[in-house]
């Protein structure tokens, strides 16, 4: 009944329902605003990139894992791998009430001029599912719109950052990869809360 609730022209409270579980979060005493990050992946990534467009204060922090973030172009091409199942899902845009619903919730149309939580974005080159061009596009528009923290300042003069990395969708080439990933996001999520200061010193797979 949860999903059945939140998909087609109610895909918003998918978004609502992040932002209410953050919330509570504070106001429960289980974590603080100043320490709270998140992390999804593939279309759940894309309503979590969706809730920061809503409320920039909710996260300190957030990883996106091949992130669903131009979805309003992805779903308008009927012909892209995924488009078709995705209807099911977001809704076809050709209908006025579908397209009117996705464009309100697609991170990438929806960036505005604000101060943003640091974003990494972990991609892969070979995924078909939620492929490069559309994270770059977003990455483009964040970095020419959306405003940099001071936190962020100390670290690169970048608000999102990405991981490009071998594989497809979710994927990682081996086990290693995966374990290096892992290593890498509690690192910077640790910087970003204020948990550990250090110089974090990024590769050339970082910020680029």
């Amino acid at each position: 009944r949860l999903l059945t609730e939140a998909i087609l022209e109610h895909k918003y409270r998918t978004v609502n329902d992040i932002e209410d579980v953050a919330i509570f979060l504070s106001a429960s005493n289980i974590s603080h605003k100043s320490l709270l990050c998140a992390k999804s992946s593939s279309a759940g990534a894309g309503m979590l990139a969706s809730c920061l467009n809503q409320n920039k204060d909710l996260f300190k922090a957030v990883v996106l894992d091949s992130p669903f973030l131009d979805m309003l172009n992805m779903l308008l091409d009927p012909d892209l791998p995924l488009s078709q199942s995705d209807y099911e899902e977001f809704g076809d845009p050709s209908d006025p009430l579908y397209l009117k619903s996705i464009w309100s919730l697609c991170p990438y149309s929806n960036i505005r001029p604000i101060e943003y939580p640091f974003i990494l974005i972990n991609a892969f080159k070979n995924d078909y599912r939620t492929p490069l061009w559309q994270v770059m596009k977003y990455i483009a528009r964040m970095r020419q719109t959306g405003r940099v923290s001071k936190r962020i300042i100390e670290v690169a003069n970048t608000n999102v950052f990405l991981n490009l990395m071998n594989g497809s969708h979710k994927a990682a080439n081996s086990g290693q990869d995966e374990i290096e990933l892992k290593c890498l996001e509690l690192e910077l999520l640790e910087h970003f809360i204020g948990a550990k200061s250090t110089d974090v010193m990024f590769d050339q797979r970082i910020g680029l």
